[in-house]
C-alpha cells in the first residue's frame, strides 16, 4: 500500500501501475538471484517440504519467498555457522519442526507485503516523497503514520 499511495498523483489516480510492478519484481529479483547455488537450492527444498500449500501458494511460482528465505538463512547463519549443513538442515526439534523453517515463517510474516529496494530505488522514492512534503517523506522513513502513508515498504 505504500508504494501505491507514494506513486499516486493528487486526483488519487495511480501515476503508473506498470512503475509499481516494476519495482516489485526487480526488490524479489535481487533477493532470487542470491539463491542460485546448489547448496541454497537443496535447504529450499527441505523448508519448502515443511510449507503448507497455503504457504507455498503466497510465493508461486517460487518454492519459498526469496527476501524472507534469505533473511533467514542470514539471521540462522549470524548464530551457528553449520545451519545450512546437510545434518542441521533434516534436524527436526522435539515437536517436529526444523528450526529454518521456523525462522522463515517468522520472517515471513515481518517482511510481507514489502518491497525490497535497491540504493538507487530507495533514493528515487525518497525524492518522490520529499516531492510531496515533509510529512510523506518522514512516513516514509520512518513508516508509523498510516494516516499519511499506509503500510510499508
Amino acid at each position: 500500500p505504500a508504494l501505491r499511495d507514494l506513486l499516486r498523483s493528487e486526483d488519487g489516480s495511480l501515476l503508473d501501475e506498470a512503475a509499481v510492478q516494476e519495482l516489485q519484481a526487480e526488490g524479489e529479483q535481487v533477493f532470487c538471484g542470491l539463491l542460485h547455488t546448489p547448496a541454497l537450492r537443496r535447504v529450499i527444498l527441505a523448508v519448502a517440504e515443511d510449507l503448507t500449500p497455503a504457504e507455498r501458494l503466497q510465493c508461486a511460482p517460487m518454492a519459498v519467498c526469496c527476501y524472507p528465505f534469505v533473511l533467514a538463512v542470514s539471521q540462522a547463519l549470524q548464530y551457528h555457522h553449520e545451519a545450512l549443513h546437510q545434518a542441521e538442515v533434516v534436524h527436526r526439534d522435539e515437536n517436529g519442526e526444523r528450526e529454518l523453517v521456523k525462522l522463515y515463517r517468522a520472517l515471513f510474516q515481518m517482511t510481507n507485503s514489502t518491497v525490497p529496494l535497491s540504493k538507487t530505488r530507495y533514493r528515487q522514492l525518497r525524492r518522490l516523497a520529499a516531492a510531496r512534503g515533509a510529512d510523506v517523506e518522514r512516513a516514509l522513513l520512518v513508516g508509523n503514520a498510516e494516516q499519511v502513508l499506509p503500510g510499508r515498504l
